[in-house]
C-alpha cells in the first residue's frame, strides 16, 4: 500500500501546514496591545482596562508618548485572578 516513509512525509507536511496557519489565523503574535487591543484579549472593554491601568492592575509601556500593554502583564493578570470557585 503505502511506505511507511511515504506516510511520516505526508504527516510531517500536514502538521507543518497547521502549524503555518495556526501561527497566521487568529493567533495573537504581537507582544505590545494599544488599550484596544488589550479589551479584546481580555474580553473587556476598553474603560474596563483603563480602570484596571488606573488601579495599577495592569502596567503600561510608554513608548513614543503612545500607551501599550505588554502581553505577558495581560497574562500574568489572567494568572492571578485565576482560581477554583468551591
Amino acid at each position: 500500500m503505502f511506505s511507511q516513509e511515504f506516510v511520516s512525509d505526508l504527516a510531517n507536511a500536514v502538521a507543518s501546514q497547521v502549524l503555518a496557519k495556526m501561527s497566521t489565523e487568529g493567533a495573537v503574535t504581537k507582544r505590545l496591545f494599544t488599550v484596544q487591543d488589550a479589551a479584546v484579549y481580555l474580553g473587556r472593554s476598553v474603560r474596563a482596562v483603563d480602570h484596571l491601568i488606573a488601579r495599577g492592575s495592569i502596567q503600561v509601556t510608554k513608548l513614543d508618548g503612545k500607551r501599550q500593554i505588554d502581553r505577558t502583564a495581560l497574562d500574568k493578570l489572567i494568572e492571578a485572578n485565576t482560581f477554583y470557585e468551591v
